[in-house]
């Protein structure tokens, strides 16, 4: 099921000395050449930056389940460049401070590079680092949670995003999700819709399951073009983008 507010959103990464990716306000951020190829700033609609949750943490960005989801490959693909967080640590709480930081850094590096529209995205504890850091009015192009956490402790999910701040917003739940458990769609609907944003809450999709339905190649297939047009900069999204998914 898939709920919209028409209103009015990749990840390059390059393995090479941390330093190198200094001036773009974060060490951690990296891209790969063999899978992505730096459109740049003038060039690009914008550029994203994923966060992977814990199980893709230090994992290599494209391997399977544990980094970059397919349709970032559509997004990029089709004039994004597209960045990947890679964090150390763990998912302690008095970590999540830290975590988020780093993501702030990264967004003002890369708007600093000529970035006019940044998106930040992120799966499970990694969406929860994005909603941290976008609590601050970071002038974000959008937000991508898919799996978002948490589901307990100190910091609740309706809070952080009841207090996260975007331009535009996508959230992505799934069926049979034993990480982060059953939450209700009409909750996250009240949260986004109080915004007055334009957002796409794509909640418990059929024939797509569990805590890493975003990895799932008939994800990509089914939504990445609807993505990729909410996020489009230079048009108003319709709320018609994904009909019939």
């Amino acid at each position: 099921m898939i709920f919209f507010r028409a209103a009015f959103v990749g990840v390059l990464l390059s393995f090479v000395a941390p330093s190198t990716f200094a001036e773009l306000g974060e060490s951690t951020l990296v891209t790969h050449p063999r899978f992505y190829h730096k459109q740049g700033p003038s060039s690009a609609k914008g550029v994203i930056i994923w966060s992977p949750g814990s199980g893709g943490r230090g994992r290599h960005p494209k391997a399977k389940d544990g980094g970059m989801p397919h349709f970032l490959d559509w997004l990029y693909g089709h004039g994004w460049d597209v960045y990947y967080m890679q964090r150390t640590g763990d998912n302690a709480y008095s970590d999540r401070s830290r975590l988020a930081d780093g993501i702030k850094n990264a967004v003002a590096g890369l708007k600093s590079a000529g970035y006019r529209n940044v998106v930040l995205a992120g799966q499970s504890s990694g969406a929860t680092y994005s909603m941290i850091a976008a609590k601050e009015n970071l002038g974000l192009h959008a937000l991508i949670l898919t799996g978002p956490g948490p589901s307990d402790g100190p910091l609740s999910f309706d809070s952080a995003l009841r207090d996260a701040q975007s331009n535009r917003f996508i959230l992505a739940h799934f069926a049979k999700d034993r990480t982060i458990g059953q939450r209700k769609s009409s909750n996250l609907q009240n949260i986004l819709s109080a915004k007055n944003i334009p957002y796409m809450n794509i909640f418990e999709p059929p024939g797509i399951e569990g805590h890493s339905g975003a990895f799932q190649s008939t994800f990509s297939k089914r939504f990445g073009d609807c993505i990729l047009i909410f996020l489009e900069p230079s048009r108003k999204p319709t709320g018609a983008e994904c009909n019939g998914k």
